[in-house]
């Protein structure tokens, strides 16, 4: 078995070596290729940075010299003249823009040529007398530069030369008269020498052939790299001490690149001469049709940073072959000593409390331990290779057996079930039996155990007894009980609130079966619960006020009680409004008392004593002042007879004595006999009453009460309107909730005013705000009171606008029909 095992480690180590190998290769692969593919996005990079910055040297020369009105003004002329004018405007053209060509020779921009729209060349700054040649046939900018009028940028073969073509179509007088053509090559010059590489450039040798004659071919030479391309021998990277190296690369490489040439991709590979390492980096040019149509080269020493890898990958194989052969060698150790310790397994199953068992697939019993003695009264040895459902009682085993044969064995997973073993001497034992699928010296097997439940058996029946004790104590209760866990889901509901919810609430969303809500309600108190507190709230559901009481039990699960409490709140707000009109009533008392004590008492102690005066001297006063005593007991006399009137109305309203009458009045009429009646009052001080409510104004009033409210508005406006004053009654209708019509009523004067303090007191009967008028009229404060309840009779409002030392506004709703 040992030797089996060591041989087993012996390849293990093998294969995961194998395959480390292989990541690590792949690992090391993947290194380079991403070192490589940034070195070829850098050049790239710098390749279109440089290119886009001569692009734009070019447009500046263009637009801020070459377009201006006198270097167009004279070009334009070349187009009309004879052979003897052009030469003339040629030079002239060519003393004008000499400057500019100079600076952009500084540049490294060597060519600057002016070309007519019939494609032959005016000038070339480079080759003065070089003119009049057809460029269509080589060029493809120019042709299609002349044709559609259209700037051409981009590179392009030529006839001498190759490079970048910024070919500009030019115009005068909105005419156009030809084309501007600013070249430059950017390959080995200006452009990257800042880098330290040398640089060449390919191209492609079909994209040549029919532009160029045999003599101009001499420019250029054979790659050594690919026959189908050939360098341009004026930039051509081997023309140093060194060339005999990059001829040498050059050839070597020729197999490496030739599928990625096909490509035409950029890319960038390594290669090592003489010990050295070299980066070659290969940019591809579209030519101004976007056709691949060249390359630029570079070549780099590595400086050694490929060749690093290579000491890392070995690193790394060293590294993992070490870890691996630690791991399978412990691994190994680990297996010998299970094998070491399996040997005294049965010693360990024997002392567990558990029978522990091992059947095969047609339930023959390979092993159990010696619990099974103390719980059968079987000796273990006298049941190996006996049928395992013959351990478990005779009229339950078939059943046991087909359970046990049919769901673990095929479907492989982890069962428990509860049975009744047989003891020798014949009792039944309850147990519960665990078992699961292995497989054992490539055998499908059954390992189990069997625990004695007797006891939790006997448990669990006092536990549901007592829970059918405690679910009876609670079903006896009128209120709804019920218990829910933490997902908010009912688990237990008692038989009020099934008879109030609904049967079979168990398992439903509490807030759903409770309140209809899809969510859960935002007075709930579970997550503020503790174990053991009782947490109430009142809620109102359906015109109804429940008290719903929670408990938090300490297995997680809330209790929740919901008594119905609506009558006890009717009842609480029967008390308390039985106490405000008990209140109420007290102050109606004290109002009553303080009338008779003071409001009474005080004019007839006046009347008694002018009285008395005139009773027991009349003849010693003059008649002038027996006038005024007479006079002064007449108006104590009306003033009592008012107040008399007033706290009859204000009581028989308080004790619901006057019957409300309504009908259809003309509010003109009562208004104007109001005012009959107390225009003496008024004319007494000199107060105009205006009266401009319409004669053709209905309302639907009681008379008396109407009568009375616009009595005492008017008489609390004489009082407090100072001589020589002007009070206003009037109207007008207006829309009220549900579009009903009322008549607004007005009553304005220009007197005193009314302060914010007294007018927040003037309709609380407990509060004192008599207060005397302008010729200090008396009054007992009762008079807005009145008007006060009988607008409200008419389902009226009544509000006061007032501004001290300015007036008062009384205004008050009528309804206009029934």
């Amino acid at each position: 078995m040992k030797n089996k095992i060591i041989f087993i480690a012996i390849i293990s180590l093998i294969i995961i070596e194998i395959i480390s190998f292989i990541n690590v290769e792949n690992s090391h692969n993947k290194e380079v290729s991403n070192y490589l593919s940034e070195k070829t996005s850098i050049l790239r990079a710098e390749q279109k940075t440089i290119q886009t910055a001569y692009i734009s040297i070019v447009n500046t020369y263009f637009n801020q010299i070459i377009t201006q009105p006198h270097v167009m003004e004279l070009y334009s002329r070349a187009i009309n003249a004879d052979s003897i004018q052009r030469n003339e405007i040629r030079d002239s053209l060519y003393y004008l823009l000499l400057p500019t060509y100079k600076l952009l020779k500084l540049n490294k921009i060597n060519q600057f040529t002016f070309i007519m729209p019939n494609n032959e060349v005016f000038l070339r700054f480079n080759q003065r007398e070089k003119y009049g040649d057809d460029l269509s046939k080589v060029r493809y900018s120019i042709k299609m530069a002349n044709r559609t009028m259209q700037k051409h940028i981009g590179f392009e073969q030529g006839e001498y030369s190759n490079g970048f073509r910024n070919v500009f179509p030019i115009y005068y007088n909105n005419r156009h008269i030809g084309l501007v053509e600013i070249n430059f090559s950017f390959v080995t010059r200006q452009l990257f020498k800042q880098s330290g590489n040398v640089y060449g450039l390919m191209i492609n040798k079909s994209t040549l052939d029919y532009k160029l004659s045999e003599s101009k071919k001499n420019n250029y030479e054979p790659s050594f790299i690919s026959n189908r391309y050939v360098h341009e021998k004026a930039f051509l990277h081997f023309n140093n001490d060194t060339s005999n190296i990059f001829k040498r690369i050059d050839k070597e490489i020729k197999p490496k690149v030739a599928e990625k040439l096909a490509s035409k991709k950029d890319f960038t590979i390594y290669h090592q001469i003489d010990k050295i390492g070299y980066l070659i980096s290969f940019i591809s040019i579209q030519n101004i049709k976007g056709n691949k149509a060249a390359y630029i080269i570079a070549y780099q020493k590595d400086k050694k940073i490929i060749e690093k890898y290579h000491p890392q990958r070995i690193s790394k194989h060293i590294k993992n072959f070490i870890i691996f052969f630690i791991l399978v060698f412990i691994i190994m150790i680990i297996i010998l000593k299970i094998i070491k310790i399996s040997d005294g397994y049965r010693e360990i199953l024997d002392a567990n409390s558990d029978i522990i068992f091992m059947i095969d697939i047609n339930g023959n019993i390979l092993f159990i331990n010696k619990q099974v003695e103390l719980l059968q009264g079987y000796k273990d040895k006298d049941l190996i290779g006996k049928k395992f459902y013959e351990i478990i009682l005779e009229s339950e085993s078939s059943k046991y057996y087909s359970k046990f044969k049919n769901a673990t064995i095929k479907k492989g997973e982890f069962t428990i079930f509860e049975a009744n073993l047989i003891h020798k001497d014949g009792h039944h034992i309850s147990v519960e039996v665990s078992r699961k699928t292995i497989k054992y010296n490539n055998e499908t097997v059954c390992i189990g155990s069997i625990k004695d439940i007797t006891q939790r058996k006997i448990t669990e029946q006092e536990i549901i007894e007592n829970e059918e004790k405690q679910k009876n104590i609670l079903n006896a209760f009128e209120d709804q009980i019920y218990l829910s866990t933490p997902d908010l889901k009912i688990s237990y509901a008692n038989s009020a609130f099934q008879k109030k919810i609904g049967n079979k609430p168990n398992g439903k969303l509490c807030y759903k079966v409770m309140h209809n809500l899809d969510k859960q309600c935002s007075w709930c108190m579970y997550d503020k619960l503790k174990v053991n507190q009782m947490v109430d709230y009142e809620v109102e559901r359906n015109n109804k006020t429940l008290l719903i009481s929670n408990l938090l039990l300490k297995d997680g699960q809330k209790l929740t009680v919901i008594k119905d409490i609506t009558n006890i709140k009717k009842a609480e707000k029967a008390l308390k409004d039985s106490e405000k009109r008990l209140k109420k009533n007290n102050l109606t008392k004290d109002k009553f008392f303080s009338i008779i004590a003071h409001d009474l008492k005080s004019p007839f102690n006046s009347m008694l004593g002018f009285s008395q005066m005139l009773n027991n001297d009349f003849e010693k006063y003059e008649i002038d002042k027996q006038r005024k005593f007479i006079n002064i007991i007449h108006t104590g006399i009306q003033n009592t007879y008012k107040l008399l009137e007033n706290l009859l109305i204000w009581s028989q309203t308080q004790r619901g004595t006057i019957i409300y009458k309504p009908k259809e009045l003309n509010l003109f009429l009562i208004s104007n006999e109001v005012i009959e009646l107390l225009n003496q009052l008024a004319v007494n001080k000199s107060i105009k009453i205006i009266n401009q409510i319409r004669e053709s104004v209905n309302v639907f009033a009681d008379e008396d009460m109407l009568s009375t409210i616009i009595r005492n508005l008017l008489s609390n406006a004489i009082k407090f309107t100072p001589i020589g004053g002007v009070i206003i009654i009037t109207e007008h209708n207006k829309l009220i909730a549900n579009n009903q019509e009322v008549v607004e009523i007005t009553v304005e004067d220009n007197g005193v005013g009314i302060s914010p303090e007294i007018k927040s007191k003037l309709f609380n009967i407990g509060e004192s705000t008599t207060t005397k008028g302008t010729e200090n009229e008396t009054g007992t404060g009762l008079g807005l009171i009145i008007c006060k309840e009988f607008i409200e009779k008419h389902k009226g409002d009544f509000r006061i606008e007032s501004v001290v030392g300015q007036g008062s506004k009384f205004i008050f709703t009528l309804p206009t029909q029934e």
